[in-house]
């Protein structure tokens, strides 16, 4: 905590000072890495400022206006899950400390995520050639990455990027 004052002057002539404002510096918090895609949310992480009471939280959606978008009331909280998005929107976020009265800057950059919703499979058949499937278009989206994992298997495997909305899984027995 600091305490400041002021005088005005005009050559050798000096004013009595100002009486003085006490205030306190509060450090800027970064978000810890990029916004995170967590099952129809967006998920913002930050690293914990030791003299915060907590954090306003602020918003944009795509080129709107910003809005104070949370106010976070604990000094430990490290994170936001943002369920309110919708997919082909791009959302950014910026944060600020605050103790008491006092409000810190924010990161200009703040961090920014494109959401996109997860697609709805729609129906699967046995075609002439292999496995075919189809799925409902995602708002945004400009491709979609197949994976495909054999029952009691642990983990996917990528097949391949397609534009459309369909695909055929040729390489089954």
């Amino acid at each position: 905590t600091y305490i400041y004052t002021v005088r005005a002057c005009k050559g050798k002539v000096w004013s009595a000072y100002y009486a003085g404002m006490e205030f306190a510096f509060l450090s800027q918090v970064k978000f810890k890495s990029p916004a995170i895609d967590n099952k129809n949310a967006v998920k913002v992480t930050w690293n914990a400022n030791p003299q915060a009471d907590g954090y306003y939280l602020y918003r944009q959606k795509n080129s709107e206006n910003w809005e104070r978008y949370a106010d976070l009331n604990k000094s430990t909280t490290t994170s936001f899950v943002d369920k309110d998005v919708e997919s082909g929107n791009t959302y950014r976020y910026r944060i600020r400390v605050f103790k008491g009265n006092v409000v810190s800057s924010y990161d200009v950059a703040g961090i920014k995520q494109l959401y996109l919703g997860t697609p709805k499979m729609t129906e699967m058949f046995n075609g002439p050639t292999g496995i075919t499937f189809n799925w409902e278009s995602v708002k945004g989206s400009t491709g979609y990455r197949i994976y495909r994992r054999g029952a009691g298997e642990k983990y996917w495997t990528y097949l391949e990027t397609v534009k459309g909305n369909s695909y055929t899984d040729e390489n089954v027995k």
